[in-house]
């Protein structure tokens, strides 16, 4: 701590007045603080032969002769900003370190194994709070996981508010995704001389893609899709997914030449055709800037990356049968029993009265709300059917008035008559 901010830190105690003479990480800005004064005095170096994270400084060279004047020269300034390290937290002259949870080799790049055992001994999460620690661990090596979203959804969608639920398909992705990272392969380290080419697919379930220079994989990458773009076409299903695997590697492709290896051949003239929607040209703006080849690829060719996209896709499964209810007929009937003789229009009334929209609670028992295109008529017999009929208009009305007067007047069969005559042809509807 410089001497003109030291009592920034005071704090009392029981024993009195204390100031820190070095500074704290518990205090506000103190990280960001840190990691800009190690970006000031190493600046010279950083990214040349020099990586710094906070205090984690790491020195690569390509030979043993220039790693030594490396490290002297990250000495020299580090003696001049009057800043120590402990000896014990340092290794020198080695193939390969432990870096931020990585293993640094000189080709290849791989997970720290305490991670990994750390991993594997995690206990099945019981809280929201547990879950969420699991899935930020893991996160931290999706690109080494050949389809991690994928693997991972049915834990994710634990997260959302109220949804947390501990089902076995739950727990089996808890198991194939710490199985997942336990097998995960060896990355390749990037070789910028190099052309480097992305093998990218979606399907209704995923994005999937693989960053490679011809031989091994340098990254994965995979995200479940969202809802609102499992509906959208297989074109722009592929051209987000295309989007969404390059930005996600900006930093690898970004003012170089690079190509983009696809199964949906009209995209392989992506940057040349008509673009016939406004999302389409959201999405291929996103390209510009980048120096990319699109190459076509039969979807059995391109492999890896189709079955990032498509692992853990649902499966068709059968729909349930539905059958027709006739409670409603059974309903009408016991009301035409218990009803008097001219029980026909006081159902009718009825009817009338659920088709104009009004619900009929006084009857015994309740009869449901029908809609204004619909009319149950009541045939010879214990016969009953169900027409499209407009019972709200004129005509029907006036119907009902006719019948109503003969049966006063006694011609009850000459109603009857009537009646089944004003029967209309139409679709038999079922509840």
């Amino acid at each position: 701590m410089h001497l003109a901010d030291g009592h920034k830190t005071a704090f009392r105690t029981h024993q009195g007045l204390f100031e820190f003479m070095v500074m704290p990480f518990g205090l506000t800005n103190v990280s960001s603080t840190f990691q800009a004064l190690m970006n000031e005095i190493l600046k010279p170096f950083i990214r040349k032969f020099v990586l710094v994270f906070f205090d984690d400084i790491l020195v690569f060279s390509s030979s043993w002769a220039y790693h030594l004047q490396h490290v002297r020269a990250v000495f020299d300034v580090l003696r001049a900003n009057h800043l120590a390290l402990k000896r014990s937290k340092c290794s020198f002259g080695k193939e390969t370190v432990a870096y931020l949870g990585h293993v640094i080799g000189a080709d290849v790049v791989a997970m720290d194994k305490n991670k990994v055992a750390a991993v594997e001994a995690w206990p099945c999460p019981r809280t929201v709070k547990a879950l969420r620690g699991f899935l930020g661990l893991t996160g931290y090596y999706r690109k080494f996981v050949k389809g991690y979203g994928a693997v991972a959804a049915p834990l994710t969608a634990l997260l959302k508010k109220e949804a947390f639920s501990w089902t076995p398909e739950a727990e089996q992705a808890f198991g194939a995704l710490k199985q997942a990272l336990t097998t995960a392969p060896v990355l390749q380290l990037p070789d910028f001389t190099k052309r480097f080419y992305v093998d990218c697919d979606a399907s209704g379930s995923g994005f999937g893609a693989v960053l490679h220079q011809g031989d091994g994989a340098v990254a994965f990458f995979s995200r479940a899709i969202a809802p609102y773009h499992a509906k959208l076409p297989a074109y722009e299903r592929e051209l987000i997914g295309l989007v969404k695997a390059v930005k996600n590697w900006r930093p690898y492709l970004w003012g170089r030449a690079f190509t983009v290896c696809m199964d949906h051949y009209s995209l392989k003239f992506i940057l040349d055709q008509r673009l016939t929607t406004i999302p389409q040209h959201t999405w291929v703006t996103k390209l510009f800037g980048y120096d990319l080849t699109v190459e076509y690829r039969s979807g059995k060719l391109n492999t890896v990356a189709d079955a990032l996209s498509r692992r853990d896709e649902d499966t068709p499964s059968a729909c349930a049968l539905s059958a027709p209810s006739f409670e409603l007929y059974d309903t009408l009937r016991e009301e035409q029993l218990a009803a008097s003789g001219n029980c026909w229009f006081s159902g009718l009334g009825v009817l009338r009265r659920m088709l104009l929209g009004k619900t009929c609670w006084n009857s015994s028992p309740p009869i449901l709300q029908c809609s204004s295109r619909t009319r149950c008529l009541l045939g010879r017999g214990e016969m009953l059917s169900t027409v499209l009929w407009a019972a709200s208009t004129t005509e029907g009305r006036s119907k009902e008035r006719r019948l109503r007067n003969k049966v006063a007047s006694g011609s009850h069969g000459a109603a009857t008559e009537e009646r089944e005559s004003s029967l209309v042809s139409g679709i038999c509807l079922f509840p």
